[in-house]
């Protein structure tokens, strides 16, 4: 029997997202119920006095609060994540900030929001070991929050397993960390005590200021956060980081959320094909300005921003889903030669479109379709070229030849429904996401979908059910 009623339950999600930010579809409602009936029966086993309708009436304690905390978030992270994002901070961002306060106050303000259990800010820790040879004669602060008490344990512990050093050789390891036993390695002291760990709760009024100690920073890392709020909920976050940032200060956020959040006062800055967004000081949110929804505002960058090394002025919205090499483009017949030249031109292609050679990567793809005609997923590659350079009525009909070749490929439907939304198209951008909810909802919500950097079917229909709300 479940212990949580229909109604009961609807108290409940009011509650988390007035309370933590966080919003849940309803495809991840029967996952709640299923948690909180377990946490009802956990805590009646000790008290007998709770049940649902004390979370409607606000009546819960922080020990019970936490303890859905601990089972509704999510934990998954490793280090050096988002490779492309820790190479712009490493070659551009943090040495323009390094040289400007190198003659001065020789400080840096560093946050990393929704830290989990550590890997992230101890990353960044790492970073600042490598450009600052001087770095003990400088005052830096890497603050790391999370509203999981137990991910902020591990954190502070220093401990991690082989999981999260996928992709590191053992060379990294043995600088950084030391093992202490069999696939067991703790990090540093010295590199640990680089991070200031504090439990946070996003969706909260404390920050920025002096008292939480959480103002002037001069980089926010809010990656994969603010794509599991409200948003309500996720604009007034992001008006409040906004504020805690420092006049021309940095703002990173995963490529999902630049889909979904409207980030006013940010003009976006593009290295190699990753966007990460600086505070403008003439367009500073309103502290009662509306919070909808809205598909990501192109900025013009201001001509000061034009100095900082390595990178490129636009005006293009971040590419909606970030550009990976389908797996069906792998050769699968290695006596087709005209296979094996299509997927090495895909892979070359790829690889031109992150070093930003978008006028190359256009030209391969070209070459790639041509040695293999009726291959979805390359259609679907040019197309995500083409939103790319700026050409997004291109893209539309790249997509459209997707859909000809194969009237289920679900990332092009999830693709040109975002992209009418973007032109604001709204009545073909809620039919495009329908149809791909449509081919989403058999499936496991587990499942990993092709051309979409992991993405699994059940939080891509959480992502299109939020974008519908626009649409």
């Amino acid at each position: 029997m479940n212990p949580v009623d229909d109604k009961q339950q609807t108290g409940v999600l009011s509650y988390i997202e007035q309370h933590l930010g966080l919003s849940f579809s309803p495809s991840r409602q029967a996952e709640l119920a299923a948690v909180l009936g377990e946490l009802l029966r956990l805590e009646n086993g000790r008290s007998g006095r709770l049940d649902a309708t004390a979370f409607a009436l606000g009546r819960v304690s922080d020990e019970v609060l936490q303890a859905l905390v601990q089972r509704i978030t999510v934990g998954e992270t490793y280090f050096f994540r988002e490779r492309g994002t820790l190479e712009a901070l490493e070659k551009h961002i943090l040495p323009s900030l390094i040289e400007r306060r190198a003659g001065g106050t020789r400080h840096l303000r560093l946050w990393s929001a929704g830290c989990c259990t550590g890997e992230e800010p101890l990353t960044l820790a790492i970073l600042l070991e490598r450009l600052l040879p001087d770095i003990d004669s400088w005052k830096i602060l890497i603050l790391a929050t999370d509203i999981n008490t137990e991910f902020l344990r591990r954190a502070e512990e220093g401990v991690y397993t082989e999981w999260s050093f996928r992709g590191i050789d053992a060379e990294f390891r043995s600088r950084f960390f030391d093992q202490l036993e069999p696939h067991r390695f703790r990090v540093h002291p010295r590199i640990l005590s680089r991070v200031k760990y504090m439990q946070l709760n996003l969706a909260d009024n404390s920050y920025p200021g002096t008292k939480s100690g959480i103002e002037d920073m001069d980089l926010i890392l809010c990656r994969n956060v603010l794509m599991y709020f409200s948003p309500r909920q996720a604009q007034a976050a992001l008006r409040r980081m906004y504020h805690t940032l420092a006049p021309g200060g940095w703002l990173s956020m995963s490529p999902t959320e630049y889909m979904l959040q409207r980030l006013t006062g940010f003009a976006p800055r593009n290295f190699n094909g990753v966007s990460i967004y600086q505070k403008q000081e003439q367009a500073a949110p309103q502290a009662g300005a509306p919070a909808g929804l809205g598909i990501l505002e192109p900025r013009i960058v201001a001509p000061a921003l034009a100095s900082l090394p390595g990178s490129v002025q636009t005006t293009l919205p971040a590419p909606i889903v970030p550009l990976t090499v389908p797996a069906a483009l792998k050769p699968v017949d290695p006596l087709s030669a005209s296979k094996t030249l299509s997927a090495r031109c895909a892979l070359q292609a790829r690889e031109a479109a992150d070093a930003g050679r978008l006028t190359d990567a256009l030209d391969l793809c070209r070459e790639a379709i041509a040695a293999d005609r009726i291959n979805p997923a390359l259609h679907f590659l040019r197309a995500r070229v083409l939103e790319e350079i700026g050409r997004p009525e291109d893209a539309a009909v790249a997509l459209g030849r997707v859909l000809y070749l194969d009237p289920e490929f679900i990332p092009a439907h999830f693709a040109l429904g975002s992209l009418a939304l973007r032109q604001d198209k709204k009545p073909q951008a809620a039919k495009c996401f329908q149809r791909a909810l449509n081919l989403l909802r058999p499936m496991v919500p587990e499942t990993v979908l092709p051309e979409m950097e992991g993405l699994t079917a059940g939080h891509l229909r959480d992502m299109i059910y939020t974008l519908q709300h626009a649409a």
